[in-house]
């Protein structure tokens, strides 16, 4: 390759893995292989090179040339990959994106890691991230191990392939809130139905110091979807539990596709059904 260091040759392929040779039996016996050779002047990217000729090698690798053999697919096209490697930050990414960056603090181990690939596939890139790490169970800290996100076309060059990671966020607290029942909104009611829901919610809010000491649970919304119900009471009936605006950050409510409650439908006596 050129002097550009952070270049390697990688492994080469052949159009074809084998090829046709015909000729007298007794000759043939001997070919152990089919061999082709390239030869470059210096090259900076990946090369194509069509119409190379193999020759044929007996087991100890001398030529084995003779007039009646005669090879059937004589020309191969040679692939040749030129492989850039590069030095890159390790940098963790989250699964549901609650905090903003700068409250969640890590330490990774390995802090860089070279990766190799075709130069189209690398020479653009400046980080390398994790697969997504579950955020809600980091709490206060954590010590997890897990794998990188590589793009299509890249490997890590060396034998350790994963991350190790410390991460904390930043004024950890936690913080339970009760939500009582008549607060939770029935969405999706039948006509001429009402509903009674019993049992309230015992919430856990988890984030920075600041965000989950204001909150309270005005700033959170149940809902219990009834589509399909009829008339009969459900326990344990799930209630999808979130925070009422998008604008709420470094937060997130523990468990909150865990939560149920008991739900009684009734026909509505009035005639109309309510859905609050």
């Amino acid at each position: 390759t050129s002097d550009d260091k952070s270049l390697k040759i990688g492994t080469l392929e052949t159009s074809r893995s084998y090829i046709t040779v015909q000729g007298p039996e007794e000759v043939l016996s001997t070919i152990a292989e089919a061999e082709v050779t390239v030869e470059l002047s210096q090259i900076h990217h990946s090369v194509n090179i069509k119409g190379v000729t193999p020759i044929l090698l007996d087991s100890d690798g001398n030529e084995v040339s003779n007039p009646y053999v005669t090879i059937l697919d004589k020309q191969l096209d040679v692939y040749v990959p030129v492989n850039m490697e590069k030095e890159l930050p390790v940098v963790p990414t989250f699964e549901h994106g609650y905090f903003d960056a700068d409250y969640i603090e890590y330490t990774a181990k390995p802090q860089k890691v070279t990766v190799r690939g075709e130069i189209e596939d690398v020479e653009n890139l400046t980080e390398i991230p994790t697969m997504p790490i579950d955020e809600t169970a980091i709490g206060s800290s954590q010590s997890i191990q897990v794998d990188y996100k590589l793009p299509d076309g890249v490997s890590i060059a060396g034998t350790r392939q994963k991350c190790s990671l410390q991460l904390s966020i930043r004024d950890y607290r936690e913080r339970q809130i009760t939500y009582i029942a008549r607060r939770i909104t029935v969405e999706g009611l039948s006509d001429g139905l009402s509903a009674e829901v019993s049992g309230s919610l015992f919430l856990t809010i988890c984030g920075t110091y600041d965000t989950v000491s204001r909150l309270a649970a005005t700033d959170i919304k149940a809902v219990v979807s009834a589509d399909g119900l009829t008339e009969g009471t459900y326990t344990d009936y799930p209630v999808e539990v979130v925070f009422g605006t998008d604008e709420i950050r470094n937060a997130f409510i523990k468990n909150a596709s865990e939560h149920t409650v008991d739900i009684t439908i009734t026909k509505d006596e009035s005639g109309s059904h309510d859905e609050n």
